[in-house]
């Protein structure tokens, strides 16, 4: 990671990937088939967050990136966008459902597994894949809920040496705000923040719901 968002406040690192999101064209990337509500209507659009996620990756350089929740491949192909050296970059992603594996199947940039993020041998594979520990970046979006966005959230930080993890639907329910405080009270505001509350148009208030999306800058090891 070549960019050092360790001297400078975390919101300022937030609002610098923000500050791209016009340089990434993400026509054709969407959500897919929706897993709440009627579980049928298709999202073919891209997400606000996706962009910010593309200027993440392109600020801080990140070559190596994992992911916890493939689902249809949005967040996947927005991150992939950001590379600035695609050729010796990789995103390796995991999602208990086989959309994202059948998707992504030959693709050069992502590496999808049909397996549980938290399982032993996701961790493996990601090791091998990844040729090491040492990885740039991880995104978090599986379940939503309290023990296992958790288990995600320790694996990443421990199995792999990580220095930026983000984190969505920190705020959509009791249980992820739950989980949230204890990341925000180990790692302390100042490294834990919410990047909805650094510009709400990362992560927008929809139909009702304040999902959040947490930004998280773990100590340099």
């Amino acid at each position: 990671m070549n960019y050092d968002f360790y001297a400078q406040p975390l919101e300022q690192t937030v609002a610098d990937a923000w500050a791209l999101r016009s340089q990434f064209d993400l026509t054709g990337v969407g959500y897919g088939k929706i897993h709440w509500n009627n579980f049928t209507d298709i999202l073919r659009k891209p997400f606000s967050y996706y962009y910010f996620l593309a200027g993440l990756v392109r600020l801080t350089h990140a070559k190596k990136v994992l992911e916890v929740g493939t689902h249809q491949g949005g967040s996947s192909r927005s991150m992939a966008k950001g590379f600035a050296d695609p050729g010796s970059s990789r995103i390796v992603t995991f999602d208990v459902t086989p959309d994202g594996a059948a998707s992504f199947a030959g693709d050069p940039l992502v590496k999808a597994y049909t397996m549980d993020a938290n399982a032993e041998s996701a961790s493996s594979s990601a090791l091998g894949d990844f040729g090491g520990s040492s990885i740039d970046m991880a995104f978090i979006d599986s379940t939503h809920e309290f023990w296992t966005t958790l288990q995600s959230f320790a694996t990443v930080s421990t199995v792999f040496r990580c220095p930026l993890i983000v984190v969505d639907d920190i705020t959509l329910n009791p249980s992820m705000a739950r989980m949230w405080k204890i990341v925000v009270d180990r790692y302390g505001a100042d490294n834990a923040i919410n990047a909805a509350d650094v510009d709400p148009a990362i992560r927008p208030v929809d139909g009702g719901t304040t999902p959040g999306f947490g930004v998280v800058r773990l100590p340099v090891r």
